[in-house]
């Protein structure tokens, strides 16, 4: 049975959680922690600790794990930040909370993601119910949630009664921007690369519809977050659970999820407009899904560019140059011509051109994996790339600001399912707010 093949395989030598689950355990929230700050974990279980249901409904299970340190986190620093996380969940009562030490030497998971970790707790609690008798509700989140709605896990409960045929639903977010330094300056000056960064993301989004608006909507209503999604315990555990993956393991697994439920007459179920966590948009490098690199990217002493939204892509005009080099690659006119601009200006020099030319002569198909390539671009570019130089001459950047923002709206409106698209792109993609005082 595949359901056993996974808690075998995820558990095997594990040390299980001792305590057995409550009778009337309907629920189990599964949230991995990786180098968090422990008032974040306080915050969440409060507000779980508010939830209008009965609190042995449900259960937390918090998987504490060094995932793999890149060269900005240290791994000593890691284990530190997670004892501190480990000792604060071990002191917590009046809630059915676990901790899984997955961080501590001897217990860490060999080359941890976050796809690994959400794995070793989505089999202890599957398990959990199995043993229970039950086919109860997983419901993943991050460790910087909380679930504000006193009636999160009543509406889940409801809207299980209301679907019973549905094993997995897609719920919605709120991004609360809630930095981790605590310096006034510095947060104002994170306030205004807020604005800038939303404007941007408008901006990005809105210009790829005007390049192609027959593209699928950016968010589908039942696409997963791991900061937010739900599924039947049993469900879950035969689809194995999650990839071993750091990045995209939760789109994929509600993927798998509507693959196995189209199969079997089941449903996976959209509520990311009615069924909210809130996750905390901050400055944090912590994984690869953090906003500091957007945020470092913002210069607030200068004004906010970006492409011409009509403008192809650099990677179409490099991708042309590659399409006519192969097509010419006996062709020394035709390879000039690919390395040339509108007015016929080579990209390299004439000494360049000639040692590619001479290099394809004896080729029938051009390898861009031949290293050849790499030296010659070094030889004769170094550390220029005279594309993009061509590039910005052809399409130059242009000022985004409101007004700009607004004519683009316009624009996007013009087409059929514009209005549809701008709807869609503010509520899965922009709801965000500051943080509550």
């Amino acid at each position: 049975e595949a359901a056993q093949r996974f808690w075998e395989t995820r558990l095997e030598g594990e040390a299980r959680i001792e305590v057995p689950q409550n009778p009337n355990c309907e629920f189990a929230i599964v949230v991995p922690v990786h180098n968090e700050n422990p008032e974040r974990i306080l915050k969440q279980i409060e507000s779980l600790r508010n939830q209008s249901v009965e609190s042995s409904t449900f259960e937390v299970i918090y998987v504490v794990n060094n995932d793999t340190p890149d060269e900005n986190h240290k791994s000593q620093e890691i284990v530190a930040a997670n004892q501190a996380v480990i000792e604060t969940l071990r002191n917590i009562q009046g809630l059915n909370v676990f901790v899984i030490d997955k961080s501590s030497e001897g217990n860490a998971i060999q080359d941890c993601n976050v796809g690994k970790a959400r794995n070793r707790g989505i089999a202890e609690a599957s398990l959990r119910f199995h043993e229970n008798q039950k086919n109860g509700i997983l419901i993943q989140s991050d460790a910087d949630c909380y679930f504000e709605d006193p009636d999160y896990l009543k509406k889940v409960m409801d809207i299980g009664k209301q679907n019973p045929d549905a094993v997995g639903i897609a719920g919605g977010l709120i991004f609360e921007f809630d930095p981790d330094t605590k310096n006034p300056e510095e947060i104002e000056t994170l306030k205004q690369k807020l604005e800038k960064f939303t404007l941007l993301r408008e901006w990005g989004f809105m210009s790829r519809f005007l390049r192609d608006s027959e593209t699928p909507l950016l968010f589908q209503g039942n696409t997963f977050s791991g900061a937010h999604m739900l599924s039947r315990s049993f469900e879950t555990a035969v689809l194995g659970g999650l990839e071993d993956a750091a990045i995209a393991e939760d789109v994929n697994f509600g993927e798998n999820l509507k693959a196995y439920a189209a199969g079997r007459g089941q449903a996976v179920l959209g509520k990311r407009e009615e069924l909210f966590v809130v996750t905390a948009l901050r400055e944090s490098d912590r994984t690869g899904a953090s906003f500091k690199k957007y945020f470092d990217e913002i210069d607030l002493e200068k004004p906010l560019m970006g492409h011409d939204p009509l403008a192809p892509y650099i990677s179409e005009i490099r991708q042309q140059i590659l399409d006519k080099i192969k097509v010419n690659i006996h062709n020394p006119i035709g390879i000039k011509e690919a390395l040339s601009d509108s007015n016929g200006n080579l990209f390299c020099s004439e000494a360049g051109l000639e040692e590619l030319v001479t290099h394809l002569k004896d080729r029938n198909e051009l390898d861009v994996t031949d290293p050849f390539f790499s030296e010659w671009r070094q030889k004769y570019f170094g550390e220029s790339d005279p594309i993009q130089d061509m590039y910005d001459k052809l399409y130059p950047e242009i000022p985004i600001t409101q007004e700009a923002l607004k004519m683009l709206e316009s624009q996007v409106l013009q087409h059929p399912n514009g209005q549809k698209f701008i709807e869609n792109m503010r509520a899965n993609l922009t709801r965000i707010r500051i943080k509550k005082n």
